[in-house]
């Protein structure tokens, strides 16, 4: 019951219009102090589409692996919950991968 009472209480509460809930202040933040330091390795682009709410990177495949040239675009959706819930991917292009982790 007490965790419960404590994440009640840091879920982010409604706001009025034109102000941004603190997740995404956060995401914005953070987008932010990751675009400094770009380009590196896997992550090449990082545009924020919505402040705060939607965003698009570009990745590239990891070294050794069998998408090692390869190009990935997708885009992230961060909810009223982050950083609680992880935000949705969505991935971009290429249209068809084949991973066991993915579903597309």
């Amino acid at each position: 019951y007490h965790q419960r009472s404590l994440w009640v209480a840091s879920k982010p509460m409604a706001t009025a219009s034109g102000a941004r809930s603190q997740a995404e202040q956060r995401a914005h933040r953070e987008c932010q102090k990751i675009q400094q330091g770009l380009p590196r390795q896997p992550i090449m682009n990082l545009d924020e589409l919505e402040q705060g709410r939607k965003f698009q990177a570009e990745l590239m495949g990891p070294e050794g692996s069998p998408f090692e040239a390869a190009c990935f675009s997708l885009t992230l959706e961060i909810g009223d919950e982050y950083p609680f819930m992880p935000p949705g991917v969505r991935f971009l292009c290429p249209e068809r991968i084949i991973h066991p982790n993915i579903c597309a």
